[in-house]
């Protein structure tokens, strides 16, 4: 049987060998670090809240935006849609379009679309694309309900259906 003596030696042996392998680890973890920044993260720099991912996604939509890549963005989002709706006709063509992004879009009944880029051809057909970002809560109340109803009003016969993504 094994007593308290020897129980308390096996314990303060257990714990200098952790001690010098936590020792190792933070050494290694340092040269990771220098050598390869294994732990950086640049988007730990940016606001990753519902208001700072909607600046980065509308800045992406926006072809007039400091990234320089005009549609680019816009249009790989376009695509993806289409795809979900399985309807190729329905994507515009932003050739010639006016495109405008905008954030915190108020509604009649006093709420906030995330982002919404309207697209109107050249042939003077309009498109709404509305996003609702939800990073760290629910959705509220009749929130969707009441996009819905507001984007049939503005959008009227042009209004598309609703995509869950």
């Amino acid at each position: 049987m094994t007593d308290g003596l020897d129980i308390a030696k096996l314990l303060r042996t257990f714990f200098v060998d952790l001690d010098s392998r936590l020792k190792m680890v933070r050494v290694l973890g340092s040269e990771l670090d220098r050598n390869l920044a294994h732990r950086f993260n640049v988007l730990d720099y940016l606001k990753t809240d519902e208001l700072g991912l909607s600046k980065i996604i509308s800045d992406l939509l926006d072809p007039t935006a400091n990234h320089g890549q005009d549609t680019l963005f816009l249009r790989e989002l376009l695509k993806i849609l289409s795809s979900l709706k399985d309807d190729p006709k329905w994507c515009p063509d932003l050739e010639g379009s006016e495109i405008s992004v905008k954030r915190e879009r108020k509604t009649e009944t006093n709420r906030s679309i995330d982002i919404s880029v309207h697209i109107r051809d050249r042939n003077g057909k309009s498109y709404c694309i509305a996003f609702e970002n939800k990073p760290y809560a629910g959705d509220q109340e009749n929130q969707i309900t009441d996009y819905l109803i507001y984007l049939k009003k503005k959008y009227d016969e042009k209004f598309g259906n609703y995509i869950p993504v």
